[in-house]
């Protein structure tokens, strides 16, 4: 069976592996075992087959998620639902229409439309509507500060002419946690926090061509990364919880499929820098996981995300 096309997905790329470092293009393919152990088309069908999600309930939480009409934070709601917490979703938009949006599963999540990048604060007001709130989902993003986001987040968002990095990323994740961290100062553990960074945050060193946007975008997920651990999980006056997930895919969406296929080669064939995809279904398990084992914290790059997910 042949996939369609796949422009958008081409377009992403070719932006990120026209920019690796000459020494990473460079790397010898003879291994014909290794290229024939990662062949694309049995991960993708081995990707189908595990997409089905079980999750035990467990207690009771009321949950906010920021970003919750996004690719991520949909899915993240749907599983918290599933598992029988209350969930409340801010998104720019509010309430996805029904009619591009498969609406089961969310059948009674809260939608609150509010721009958090334009004003940050207006998390604070919403906890306090709340009347209290158990845990806190940070799944604000943006991948390329322009129009052809759409193509790459995976919810079709476009941002807001002049967003920067900084503002979607670092500024709402910190005017979040510390408007969090004072609703809940009273509590004798510590709330988790959920911030989803990505993978590529963790290298030790930047690509030498790496684009700006990569760059500035990696930034802003590092600075959040280590204000959550050194200010918040070091008081233990948060549990930050920071998932570190690659390319973010569903087989659902199939137009995505070669962009996953050619992470996953690169990871396979031990390319410098390139993780794992990791499927939408298991990052949001694990996210809702993470929330409910109060023992869960720090950083989970793809292995960690697959174990709390119950895949290892």
């Amino acid at each position: 069976m042949s996939t369609p096309p796949c422009n958008e997905g081409r377009l992403l790329m070719n932006q990120l592996s026209s920019h690796l470092p000459i020494s990473h293009r460079a790397l010898s393919l003879t291994p014909r075992k290794r290229l024939r152990s990662c062949n694309p088309s049995r991960f993708v069908w081995a990707a189908i087959a595990r997409t089905d999600v079980d999750l035990k309930p467990g207690p009771k939480k009321n949950v906010l998620v920021l970003g919750g009409t996004g690719f991520v934070g949909l899915q993240v709601c749907r599983l918290l639902k599933q598992a029988g917490h209350d969930v409340t979703a801010v998104s720019r938009r509010g309430k996805p229409d029904p009619n591009q949006t498969d609406m089961q599963g969310l059948e009674g999540v809260k939608w609150v439309a509010a721009d958090v990048v334009a004003n940050p604060s207006v998390v604070k007001q919403i906890i306090e509507e709340m009347g209290g709130v158990d845990t806190l989902v940070h799944a604000i993003g943006m991948l390329l500060a322009n129009d052809f986001n759409q193509y790459a987040s995976g919810s079709g968002s476009i941002p807001t002419p002049g967003s920067t990095y900084d503002q979607v990323t670092r500024q709402t994740a910190l005017a979040a946690a510390s408007a969090f961290q004072e609703a809940t100062q009273s509590r004798l553990d510590p709330a988790a926090f959920v911030f989803i960074s990505a993978a590529e945050a963790g290298w030790t060193q930047d690509p030498p061509l790496c684009p700006p946007f990569l760059s500035e975008y990696l930034v802003a997920k590092r600075a959040v990364e280590s204000e959550l651990l050194d200010k918040y999980g070091v008081s233990k006056t948060l549990r930050p919880v920071i998932m570190r997930p690659s390319l973010i895919y569903t087989p659902r969406k199939w137009a995505s499929l070669p962009a996953v296929a050619a992470f996953q080669v690169g990871n396979s064939i031990g390319l410098p820098g390139v993780d794992r995809p990791v499927l939408l279904d298991t990052l949001a398990k694990a996210v809702v996981k993470g929330i409910q084992d109060p023992t869960v914290m720090g950083i989970h790059n793809y292995k960690g995300m697959e174990k709390l997910a119950g895949l290892q």
